[in-house]
């Protein structure tokens, strides 16, 4: 993916934050995929807070508890998936998507559009699905 701006620190936790609190609800590779969708909407420029009022987002951790939070206790695992999704080495199983939803959801603006791939338990949908 192209890089148009660099991550700050607290999207970085941000982020750290938001994976770790998935990560009891998703499987390995759905956790790269997830890793993988949020760094590719912040690289295209979407604001951090957009991200995390995303309603497919563990609902019962309360919207802005990631930024609110200061446990910064994570493990190397969830570390290693946010660089592997920033190399621009990496290989992104999303194919550069943008949106998701649950596999068990039918959000109104996915209806017309075909989804990417199902990883874990999300369909993912590239950047080029929207008109």
């Amino acid at each position: 993916m192209k890089i148009n701006r660099e991550i700050s620190y607290s999207e970085l936790a941000g982020l750290v934050l938001l994976l770790e609190a998935e990560r009891p609800r998703e499987s390995d590779q759905g956790m790269v995929a997830l890793a993988h969708v949020v760094c590719n909407r912040l690289l295209s420029g979407e604001h951090f807070s957009n991200i995390c009022q995303d309603p497919d987002f563990v609902p019962e951790a309360g919207r802005g508890s990631y930024l609110d939070c200061r446990d910064m206790s994570v493990s190397l695992e969830v570390l290693g998936l946010i660089a592997e999704a920033l190399s621009p080495d990496g290989d992104d199983p999303t194919d550069g998507a943008l949106r998701f939803h649950r596999h068990d959801t039918s959000p109104d603006w996915a209806s017309e559009l075909e989804p990417s791939a199902l990883i874990g338990g999300r369909f993912y949908y590239p950047k080029g699905a929207f008109p």
